[in-house]
This record gives structure tokens, C-alpha cells and sequence, in this order.
């Protein structure tokens, strides 16, 4: 009898890990796509944005406009080859 208690209980606590651990999964999963739609616009497009801006004003450091431009040949190759 105890033993079959001890092996339905170690049962349920097993299943109680695993939801646990799928639980933990998702929210994970979750915040990563999140992080990952955040970031995709602030990585590729904010960047070029500031770059554009950036060549008609006068008072803009040089190296900003040369990383900027870096950064531009950077993001349109990687779109470039990942296309073919």
C-alpha cells in the first residue's frame, strides 16, 4: 500500500515538474520573441535612419556618418544573401 502511495506521489510530483518546466519554456519563448521583435527594428532600421539624417547635417561627427554607412552596407548585404 506505502509503496503504491510513495509511487502515484512521486508521480504527480514528477508531472508537477515537467508543467512547471513547460511553463518556464513558454514564458522563455515568449520573451525572446518579444526581444526579438524589439530589437529587429532598433538593430536594422533605426540606424539607417540616423545615417540619412545625419549626411545633410553639417555638425555631425565624421566617424558617426563612416559607422553609420559600416552599419547600412552591413544590414543590406546580410538581407542580400540570406535572400538567395
Amino acid at each position: 500500500m506505502e509503496e503504491k502511495e510513495q509511487e502515484i506521489k512521486l508521480q504527480e510530483q514528477l508531472l508537477r515538474e515537467e508543467k512547471e518546466k513547460e511553463k518556464k519554456e513558454r514564458i522563455n519563448r515568449i520573451i525572446g520573441k518579444i526581444g526579438f521583435v524589439v530589437l529587429i527594428p532598433c538593430v536594422i532600421f533605426i540606424p539607417p535612419i540616423f545615417y540619412w539624417f545625419s549626411l545633410f547635417n553639417k555638425h555631425v561627427p565624421k566617424w558617426f556618418k563612416i559607422a553609420g554607412g559600416i552599419w547600412l552596407l552591413i544590414t543590406c548585404s546580410i538581407y542580400y544573401f540570406s535572400q538567395k
